[in-house]
């Protein structure tokens, strides 16, 4: 059997995002979609399922997989694809398209945004058999119950390049007010860029993390503790990047900000001389100007499929927050070695940790 996207790629996008355009036909290039009103989230991953196709093998889109279920319509579709073997459903969590006869994969894509994880719990529950027909998970290791055991399709990791970083995000010095989250979203949006340091700071946590993620009260318990730690700590620093799927920047920086106030620790208020925020993830030359040493925080919904191999081999080592049952441990520490490198650290948070929304 011949290796998956070697004969090309089909691929099918969440119904309420395809709705924002009109599909030229059932089955069309990607290419149709380069002018398209998609969310970011969904091109970057188009793009990423799209360019896994050998140069010259198509890369096809089909507008509604579902037509496809008898002999006839799967006939002619066998024919419009010319030989595509593997279709790939881009999945917000809420549904997983399938089609007959091809290998089906699934790409939950930006599965760190509220609400999405709920939706595929929800999916889990009400159609379980779906996940059974899966050939693959690209970049997740994600684990589903059927009929009482668990289990895990492969896991397939697809990662781009890396797209080019913004040259130069501003750096800006967290403000937090204890009383209010409202009040420190306003002074943190107050804030004018940090200048940069006289010197680099020994040592650096890079928190990157998605906003599931900092709704955890087990997350932010642990990203408190590492805030207060470098408040006192002279030599140490910590950037947070917004998470990208929260919205306008009022919206990200109050998920940082509800994350800090959930945390249970006693913060000091006003600004932070040493924990920096950013709209964008800083590229590989300012990093290393900001700290000699430097640990990425994340999670296992943080979507890295776009950082660039150099970025990530940046950092001396990685803890990646993942709530246990979740994943299929050993599939997914395969995943996240692959990705992040050997000097990676998972963090399970236990079923007996507060779970849900802060």
């Amino acid at each position: 059997m011949s290796a998956p996207f070697d004969r090309g790629v089909l691929i099918s996008l969440p119904a309420l995002e395809l709705a924002r355009t009109t599909p030229p036909s059932s089955v069309f290039s990607a290419q149709a979609l380069d002018a398209a009103s998609l969310s970011p989230t969904l091109r970057d991953a188009l793009d990423l399922v799209a360019n896994c196709a050998p140069p010259g093998r198509p890369r096809l889109i089909v507008a509604r997989p579902e037509m496809f279920t008898d002999d006839a319509t799967l006939a002619w579709l066998n024919q419009a694809i010319g030989g595509v073997l593997d279709h790939v459903a881009l999945s917000d969590g809420a549904a997983v398209r399938l089609v007959p006869g091809l290998r089906n994969h699934v790409y939950f894509y930006d599965i760190g945004q509220i609400g999405r994880l709920e939706a595929l719990e929800r999916l889990e529950r009400r159609a379980p058999e779906v996940f059974m027909q899966l050939h693959s998970q690209v970049n997740t290791a994600l684990a589903f119950r059927w009929k009482g055991r668990r289990f895990a399709p492969m896991t397939q990791a697809i990662v781009a390049d890396g797209r080019a970083p913004d040259p130069a995000p501003a750096l800006r010095a967290l403000a937090i007010d204890r009383h209010s989250p409202d009040r420190s979203v306003a002074s943190a949006l107050a804030a004018a860029p940090a200048p940069p340091p006289p010197a680099p700071f020994a040592r650096l946590h890079y928190l990157r993390l998605s906003e599931n993620a900092l709704r955890e009260a087990a997350v932010a318990r642990r990203v408190t503790a590492c805030v207060a730690a470098a408040l006192v700590d002279p030599d140490s620093a910590i950037v947070w990047v917004l998470p990208e799927s929260a919205g306008d920047e009022p919206d990200r920086i109050d998920a940082l900000a509800q994350c800090l106030h959930a945390g249970g620790g006693r913060l000091p208020g006003g600004r932070m001389p040493n924990v920096f925020f950013t709209n964008a993830d800083l590229a590989v030359e300012p990093l290393g100007r900001l700290a000699t040493t430097r640990t990425l925080l994340t999670d296992a919904f943080a979507d890295f499929s776009r950082c660039a191999p150099e970025f990530l081999e940046s950092f001396a080592d990685t803890v990646v927050y993942a709530r246990s049952g979740r994943h299929m441990p050993a599939q997914f520490h395969d995943l996240l070695r692959m990705v992040y490198g050997p000097p990676t650290r998972i963090d399970w948070l236990r079923a007996h940790e507060p779970t849900g929304r802060l």
